[in-house]
C-alpha cells in the first residue's frame, strides 16, 4: 500500500492546471482568513485619549507613549490620540500628572531647570513668560474658550513719581464655536488678568477675540472701569434676569395646580438703575439739652489803696521823710467791688440722614398670565372667574406686587395648541450602536470566508474528488485486468 504522500503526489499529478490552481488558492486564503482572524481578534479596542490636540501636546503624548511601549493611533490629522479602551483612564491620570498637556504654553515649569549663567534681564523674561503662559492655561480651561494668549507689558518704574507708568496686558481669545462670551465672563476675565499681575489696572486691559471683535478696551472708564456701554449692556442684562426669575417663580407655583406645561407667564419690570445721593439735617428748637454751664463769682475788698505813702521816686528817696499816715476810717476800710458771671450752652436736638439709593429700584411691575383650559373626563373645560381670580392672588402674592405704584397682573385662561407628538423613539440601531464596529469587522471576515468557500474551496474540492475518482477507476481496471490475466494462465 502506498503511503499517504505517493498518494497525495499521485493526486495532484493527475490534476488537471486550472485544479492545481485552485487547491493552492483555496489554501492560500485558508491560511489568509486565519490569520486575518487572528490578528483582528487579537487587537484590542481602541478608545479616544484626547482629541482636538496642539501639535506640540500631541508630540509629547507621542513620545511618553512610545517610551512606555503603549500601541496607539492618530487620527483627525494628529489632533486625535487614540489607545487600548481598557488603559484610557491609567493614561490620562499620567499624562496629566507628567504634564504632557500644557496647551502649547510655557508655564513656571520654565524654571524647573536652574539655568546660573542666565542674566537678570534673561530672567525678568523668563518669568513674564511663565505668568503669560500659566494665564493662558487658565483661561482656556474656561468652557467657551478653545486658545487664549496673553501678552504682559510690565510697570515702568521711576524716580520721579509722575514719569511711571503702570502694567498693560492684551489678550486675545478664540471662542469654541456656537459659544458666545457674556459680558459677566469677559470682566471676569478682565479681574483675574489684573489680579495675577502687580501693577496692573483693570483700566489697562484689553480683550478681543479672533475676529478682530474688542470685546473689553483698555482704559475703559478710569474711575470704575466701566463704560456707558457696558453699564448699559450690565443693566440690561440685569433688568433680564429679574424679569425671568420671576417668572420662573410664577410657572413653579401654577403648575402643580393647573398641570405641566399649561402655564405661561411674563414679567415687564420697570427698573431705575439711577443712583441718587441724599443728605438731610433736621432740627429739633422744641427740644434742648444743657450742653455745658460755666459760673464765676469774683469779688474785691481794699482798706488802703495806697499804704506806702507817696508814690513815685520821692518815696524811695532815703531823705525824704514819710508823712504820717492818718487813721483809716470806717468807710475807707470796706471799699471794694464783687463780679458774678454765668454761661450755659445747649444743645438743640439734630438728625443728619444720608441716603444712598437706586441702582434698582422697581418704578412698575406688569405681569401677564396665561393658562391652559382644564380637563375634566377628558373633554376640555374653560376655567371659571374664580380660579382665574384665586391665580390672580396668587400671582401677586409670589412676586409681590404693589398696587400703590402700579403693579399690575392680567390673568387670560385660553386652550392651547397642542402639536402632535413628532418624537421618533429611539431605534434598536442607536441602542446597540457601539457594537457596530465589531459587528461590521467580523461580519466582513465571514463574507470573505463564504466566498472563499464557494469560489475557490468548493471547485478545489471537486477537482480533488474527480482526480480520486479518476484513480480509484485506475486501480479498479488494473485489478480486473490482473485477475483476468491470472483465470488465462490457471487454463
Amino acid at each position: 500500500m502506498a503511503s499517504p504522500l505517493t498518494q497525495i503526489k499521485e493526486i495532484w499529478n493527475r490534476l488537471p492546471m486550472t485544479g492545481r490552481i485552485a487547491t493552492i488558492g483555496a489554501a492560500v486564503a485558508t491560511l489568509g482568513l486565519i490569520g486575518a482572524m487572528v490578528y483582528y481578534g487579537s487587537q484590542p479596542e481602541y478608545g479616544v485619549l484626547f482629541s482636538d490636540l496642539k501639535p506640540t501636546d500631541a508630540q509629547a503624548i507621542v513620545e511618553k507613549l512610545k517610551a512606555a511601549n503603549v500601541p496607539y493611533s492618530l487620527a483627525n490629522g494628529g489632533t486625535s490620540i487614540q489607545v487600548p479602551h481598557e488603559r484610557i483612564s491609567e493614561l490620562r491620570l499620567q499624562m496629566a500628572g507628567d504634564g504632557a498637556i500644557s496647551g502649547g504654553h510655557v508655564g513656571f515649569d520654565l524654571f524647573d531647570k536652574t539655568n546660573f549663567g542666565a542674566t537678570d534681564f534673561a530672567q525678568q523674561v523668563n518669568f513674564r513668560r511663565a505668568i503669560e503662559g500659566e494665564l493662558s492655561r487658565t483661561l482656556e480651561g474656561m468652557d467657551e474658550v478653545e486658545t487664549a494668549r496673553v501678552h504682559i507689558t510690565p510697570q515702568k518704574e521711576s524716580v520721579f513719581t509722575e514719569k511711571e507708568e503702570g502694567a498693560k496686558a492684551s489678550v486675545l481669545l478664540k471662542v469654541k464655536q456656537g459659544k458666545e462670551l457674556s459680558a459677566e465672563r469677559t470682566d471676569a476675565i478682565v479681574s483675574l488678568i489684573a489680579s495675577s499681575v502687580e501693577g496692573l489696572d483693570v483700566s489697562n486691559v484689553s480683550v478681543l477675540d479672533t475676529r478682530g471683535r474688542l470685546l473689553v478696551a483698555a482704559g475703559r472708564g478710569k474711575s470704575n472701569g466701566i463704560t456707558d456701554a457696558g453699564a448699559f449692556h450690565a443693566q440690561l442684562e440685569a433688568k433680564q434676569k429679574y424679569e425671568t426669575e420671576n417668572a420662573a417663580r410664577i410657572i413653579a407655583l401654577l403648575e402643580p395646580v393647573v398641570g405641566q406645561d399649561r402655564v405661561r407667564a411674563d414679567v415687564a419690570a420697570d427698573i431705575d438703575f439711577s443712583q441718587v445721593e441724599q443728605s438731610e439735617e433736621k432740627y429739633n428748637p422744641q427740644s434742648q439739652v444743657v450742653r455745658s454751664q460755666q459760673t464765676l463769682n469774683e469779688a474785691r475788698n481794699s482798706a488802703n489803696p495806697n499804704p506806702n505813702g507817696i508814690v513815685g521816686a520821692r518815696s524811695n528817696n532815703p531823705t525824704t521823710q514819710a508823712s504820717p499816715t492818718p487813721a483809716p476810717s470806717p468807710a475807707a476800710q470796706t471799699n471794694g467791688d464783687s463780679r458774678n458771671t454765668s454761661t450755659v450752652n445747649y444743645e438743640i436736638d439734630k438728625t443728619v440722614r444720608k441716603t444712598v439709593g437706586g441702582g434698582g429700584r422697581v418704578n412698575r411691575m406688569t405681569v401677564s398670565v396665561v393658562v391652559d383650559n382644564k380637563t375634566v373626563n377628558g373633554v376640555e373645560v374653560a376655567r371659571t372667574p374664580e380660579e382665574i381670580k384665586q391665580i390672580q392672588d396668587l400671582v401677586g402674592g409670589a412676586i409681590g406686587i404693589d398696587t400703590n405704584r402700579g403693579d399690575s397682573v392680567v390673568v387670560q385662561a385660553m386652550p392651547f395648541d397642542k402639536p402632535a407628538d413628532t418624537a421618533v423613539p429611539p431605534s434598536s440601531l442607536d441602542k446597540y450602536k457601539q457594537f457596530i464596529p465589531n459587528a461590521i469587522k467580523f461580519g466582513a471576515l465571514i463574507l470573505v470566508a463564504v466566498l472563499l468557500l464557494w469560489f475557490v474551496i468548493l471547485p478545489a474540492r471537486k477537482a480533488l474528488k474527480a482526480a480520486m475518482v479518476s484513480e480509484t477507476d485506475e486501480q479498479k481496471l488494473l485489478a480486473a485486468a490482473a485477475e483476468t490475466d491470472s483465470e488465462t494462465e490457471t487454463e
